[in-house]
């Protein structure tokens, strides 16, 4: 009988421990089945939205799901900020404010679209619940779309301007009243806000601190600051590129190879095409004997290294000085186009006695050997180890069209010591087999290291265009500059961009498009690089102005969509 009752409260006990237990845990909820891919939605939240006279000191959220907390709590946002705790009661959130609400002051309580259940799922849009401590409630609203290809994370930050001298705002400094969460559909609606102008950036806040951290957060300005009147304002549009960096970079150290070659390193990624021989100087530590520069690209050990050859040997026993040139016309710049400091740009090392004897090898070709679907409009690219003297030339290279024979007419252009590239004078035939060949005996680098003996061969065979459609239209604007226009179909399928420029007339038209659904974008080329200028954060500058078709364009094979009419907003 003993034993029994033993048995009997050791199972109760277990069961009790058990239930302590589970209700301890994050809720989760049951497995099996199929993959739970449904997002989370909010059932019940308190005060209602637009609520007036609020009085309180929490805010009650109930989810249809259980939720990541974590998530949670790095999404909330509370404008004006204000401090808060959070507390979970099963699938109910309580965010209990920790100093007192202003008076007569409209609050807004959002959750990003980074929040998640604890599957994962995300909301495709941002909730935000309003309430007025006071009589009122500001009800102005600020709605846009954010265009990228992945907007889903970013941020919209909102600037009040009406008050303050807008060249001094800067968001590197200065958090924003304002600000919501783009989901993946990348619409946006900033809500209660007064009437007046506001100041818009695309942010994507890494560390979600409301401010714009250069170098890191991917950044975009709207085309123009937004007038709330009568509580509605125009729809903004506005697009968010890649981090901006602004870091000049600085050569830290000079390392020779051999007694012509040295490397210099930089504390970041160089541009391939903003060094050149006269980007550089050598001279003894007297200054009295300068060496001329033979070749100069970017070292195959990474990004931040450039080769520099020099076209006699440096004497091992010196110390010689390495000085990067910053004159405007051949300075080093990096990938984003900053020159190279002034504080850092010149540096001193011995060279070695080793000599110079590796044969020179190409690097990289354009494409594999008998490779089909080439471009008939395409040109061809090539890299070697090293710096090629300039016996790298037309008469170098061989490009025949395989069948019937002819040759074909082209140039060798040098984009780099290492870099060259072989184009066509006139377009290739559809649908054809051709050679690009050179004998490599008959090349040499700077220093005179020739080629192992061999033929490089390069078949290869064009597309059919009659596979391609085009495009065609017109621009119709007034007032504005139509040829400063550029006109970018994307393909949703490929994600290839094809692009023109559009002429005096406001007319363009694009060829050799791959069949499928595509959409159009024009947006105008402030710099004459044929890229999207987006703006900038401190000093302030708007970003280009741009123009997205709501509906797809399909391109079909052998037919030219014509008489696309493109209207640019005033």
């Amino acid at each position: 009988m003993l034993y029994i009752l033993f048995k009997f409260l050791r199972l109760k006990t277990l069961t009790l421990l058990a239930i302590i237990i589970f209700s301890c845990a994050n809720p989760q909820s049951p497995s099996g089945g199929p993959p739970d891919k449904t997002p989370p939605e909010i059932e019940e939240y308190e005060p209602a939205n637009n609520s007036l006279n609020f009085q309180g000191n929490s805010i009650r959220i109930q989810f249809s799901k259980y939720m990541d907390r974590n998530s949670i709590s790095e999404n909330i946002f509370i404008s004006p900020s204000k401090k808060y705790s959070l507390s979970w009661s099963r699938r109910e959130l309580e965010i209990e404010f920790l100093e007192s609400l202003d008076t007569n002051t409209t609050y807004t309580v959002s959750l990003g679209t980074d929040i998640a259940d604890s599957k994962g799922n995300k909301p495709t849009e941002s909730f935000n619940l309003t309430f007025s401590t006071g009589n009122n409630i500001d009800s102005g609203k600020i709605k846009g779309q954010l265009f990228d290809l992945q907007p889903a994370g970013a941020f919209i930050f909102a600037y009040p301007i009406d008050k303050i001298n807008p060249d001094t705002l800067n968001p590197k400094n200065n958090k924003p009243p304002f600000k919501v969460q783009i989901g993946s559909n990348g619409l946006f609606q900033i809500p209660a806000l007064k009437n007046g102008k506001y100041r818009l950036f695309a942010i994507r806040d890494k560390f979600k601190d409301g401010i714009y951290d250069p170098g890191i957060d991917g950044f975009g300005a709207a085309t123009s600051d937004v007038e709330v009147v009568r509580d509605t304002s125009k729809f903004v549009n506005i697009k968010i590129g890649g981090s901006i960096d602004r870091i000049q970079p600085m050569l830290t150290d000079a390392l020779p190879v051999s007694n012509r070659i040295v490397r210099a390193v930089f504390s970041e990624n160089i541009d391939t095409f903003s060094v050149s021989k006269n980007s550089f100087s050598i001279s003894d530590s007297t200054g009295k004997r300068k060496l001329d520069i033979a070749g100069t690209f970017i070292s195959k050990v990474n990004g931040r290294t450039v080769e520099i050859i020099t076209s006699s040997p440096m004497v091992p026993e010196k110390k010689w000085q390495l000085t990067v040139c910053r004159d405007s016309i051949y300075i080093p710049k990096d990938s984003s186009g900053n020159r190279i400091s002034d504080s850092a740009f010149s540096i001193h090392y011995q060279s070695t006695p080793e000599q110079d004897t590796i044969k020179p090898i190409l690097d990289s070709s354009p494409f594999r050997d008998s490779t089909t679907g080439i471009s008939p409009t395409a040109v061809f690219r090539f890299m070697f180890s090293t710096a090629i003297g300039r016996n790298f030339n037309d008469s170098t290279v061989k490009f025949i069209k395989v069948s019937p024979p002819s040759q074909v007419p082209f140039l060798v252009m040098t984009k780099a010591d290492n870099y060259f590239v072989v184009k066509p004078l006139e377009r290739l035939s559809d649908d054809s087999w051709y050679d690009i060949s050179f004998r490599t005996n008959k090349i040499t680098d700077v220093i005179g290291n020739v080629m192992k003996d061999s033929t490089i061969k390069l078949r290869f065979q064009t597309l059919d265009s009659r596979t391609f459609g085009a495009a065609s239209g017109k621009l119709l604007a007034s007032n504005i500059s139509v040829q400063r226009y550029v006109v970018t179909l994307l393909n949703k399928l490929t994600k290839v961009n094809y692009s023109t420029k559009v002429n005096s007339k406001g007319s363009w038209e694009i060829n050799d498009l791959p069949q499928g659904e595509y959409s159009l974008e024009i947006f105008e080329d402030l710099y004459g690089n044929g890229f999207y200028y987006y703006g900038s954060d401190y000093p302030h500058k708007f970003g280009a102005r741009f123009y997205v078709m709501e509906k797809e364009i399909n391109i079909k094979p052998r037919w030219t969509l014509e008489d696309i009419k493109i209207e640019i907003p005033q």
